[in-house]
């Protein structure tokens, strides 16, 4: 299988890729992290549905639907100029079922809702507090729903509860 035919895509995706492989190595001007990014975009959170993408996966007879829960990255090949030229991906997807029509709909907007967020470089408990609740100090109920014994000790990638606040009455 040619280099190209790895990463899949449409016709002019998969001969930008060939192309670039046939180049000497000082001449190879494609970026992995232009493919990388791809697939970490599909963790990123839809404001207005409060989930990541549906993702549907296809190989053979084996179809899956679900969401990019997390995505471990790792470089395993540079060129000289140190450009990563080769990545593994280490994804974990969870499976979405369809809610029953019986069943009412959550409301998606609500406030007391809880949430799913996914952790990037440089985020910490108290910004995703402020984000979320309007109050950095809150950032021990994120800690504590997400069994974190050292807030600042978030993971690229991780997958964070964000519970919704008891209203105090």
């Amino acid at each position: 299988m040619s280099a190209g035919g790895e990463v899949g895509g449409g016709t002019g995706e998969r001969l930008k890729f060939t192309g670039n492989s046939l180049l000497p190595s000082l001449a190879k001007s494609l970026d992995v992290r232009e493919y990388t990014n791809k697939v970490y975009r599909l963790m990123e959170i839809d404001p207005d549905k409060h989930v990541p993408p549906l993702v549907k996966l296809k190989w053979s007879s084996l179809q899956f639907t679900g969401h990019l829960i997390t995505c471990t990255q790792s470089f395993v090949r540079f060129n000289e100029m140190g450009m990563p030229v080769r990545a593994w991906l280490d994804c974990l997807f969870q499976e979405f079922i369809a809610p029953a029509k019986a069943n009412l709909p959550r409301p998606v907007q609500s406030p007391d809702t809880t949430k799913y967020r996914t952790v990037c470089q440089g985020d910490t408990l108290w910004a995703f507090s402020a984000r979320e609740y309007g109050q950095p100090e809150q950032w021990r109920a994120i800690a504590d729903a997400n069994g974190l014994d050292n807030p600042r000790r978030l993971r690229s990638g991780e997958r964070l509860v964000v519970p919704a606040l008891k209203r105090k009455e």
